[in-house]
């Protein structure tokens, strides 16, 4: 069967797109000598996460502890979660999951969160991995870095950890991901360098106090070819690369032809000479955008277009839509990737325009 055939909106994944992606960035990991583990919340697909694991990474990373349960019961055996496990149905569940054949390893970031995560573990008789999480620039979660005279605290809670009995220091991590948004090159690989070069230097700091550091982790697709070239980095977690997006490429990290995810949808209106209308609004792509960005996707193969704005149940392209008619079908590419997969039921795989497999997004709408 071919895709145009499919019933719309419907979310397509080339897998000669994806297989040419995950080699492009698992040899560059080789070469940098860096350990490999990407994101698995940009795909949510554990046959996807298996293709990772296959081509050289470690392991995945996710961000929500349901996240990492799909991903385990997909047959991955090491995974990050790159989250603070906070609450004690939480902790009853990463413990659950712990006593299960799995390298699992979570974020923390205060002295309050390693308290209650140790407790736990203890009780329960575990070990239990964690990485500090750095805040280098995004303003989220993470101990600020040396510039805010706050290492103390970063240096506090790596004592707090390696006196516990029940949790391991595995390193330190940050999401560099205020970058994303850098529409710069120079400026966003210039900010890069400083992301690594300043996680060594927090990396050497809990070193010089006495403490093991083995992993020093950066992540963050429009830069995954700057930060893990610093010197002491040791392992990257890009997780758009699989796919990448229209936002990856309007930062310059990636072209088109790097874009493996579209949104085939079709063209039900043409009420006026300037104004189109698909079936495909906010509940298909989402309604991410970067500030940069001035529409909600781009038009596969036609870059004249694009989706001005968006209802729930459609989206509206303004401008010379004299080469649409109503029926057509075509292939929308997502702003924000991640966040459109989370929007669908279903992926379809195709190759060369056949459908070779149908997945079911299983971490999908994963909230805890």
């Amino acid at each position: 069967m071919l895709y145009e055939q499919l019933d719309t909106p419907c979310l397509l994944i080339n897998l000669d797109i994806v297989e040419k992606n995950l080699r492009r960035v698992a040899d560059f990991a080789l070469e940098q000598g860096v350990a490999l583990r990407p994101h698995a919340k940009t795909h949510k697909i554990p046959a996807l996460a298996r293709m990772q694991i296959e081509s050289g990474a470690v392991g995945i990373c996710s961000a929500k502890l349901s996240e990492a349960e799909v991903m385990l019961n997909g047959g991955i055996k090491d995974i990050f979660i790159a989250n603070q496990i906070i609450g004690s149905k939480k902790l009853s569940k990463l413990i659950e999951l712990s006593r299960r054949p799995v390298r699992l390893s979570s974020a923390v970031d205060s002295l309050a969160g390693a308290a209650a995560l140790n407790h736990a573990m203890q009780q329960a008789e575990l070990w239990h991995d964690v990485l500090i999480e750095i805040d280098t620039g995004l303003n989220r979660c993470g101990l600020a870095d040396e510039t805010d005279r706050r290492c103390d605290e970063i240096l506090k809670l790596a004592a707090f950890i390696i006196s516990s009995n029940g949790l391991r220091l595995k390193g330190i991590y940050t999401h560099e991901g205020h970058i994303n948004s850098m529409i710069d090159r120079n400026r966003a690989e210039e900010n890069a360098l400083r992301v690594g070069q300043k996680m060594v230097q927090i990396a050497e700091s809990i070193r010089a106090a006495g403490f093991d550091c083995p992993t020093v982790s950066v992540g963050a697709t429009s830069v995954y070819r700057v930060t893990p070239t610093v010197p002491g980095v040791t392992e990257m977690r890009p997780g758009t690369y699989i796919f990448n997006d229209a936002g990856m490429v309007a930062v310059g990290a990636a072209d088109w032809n790097d874009c493996a995810v579209s949104i085939l949808c079709s063209v039900i209106s043409r009420p006026a000479a300037n104004r189109a209308v698909i079936d495909a609004g906010s509940k298909t792509f989402s309604s991410d955008k970067y500030p940069f960005q001035t529409s909600f996707g781009a038009f596969k193969y036609r870059p004249e277009l694009s989706v001005t704005w968006l209802n729930e149940e459609h989206g509206v392209i303004i401008g010379d839509v004299s080469c649409l008619k109503i029926g057509d079908k075509v292939e929308i590419l997502p702003n924000h990737v991640c966040s459109a997969v989370n929007m669908h039921d279903q992926a379809v795989a195709v190759r060369k325009g056949h459908i070779e497999a149908v997945w079911e997004i299983e971490a999908r709408g994963k909230l805890t």
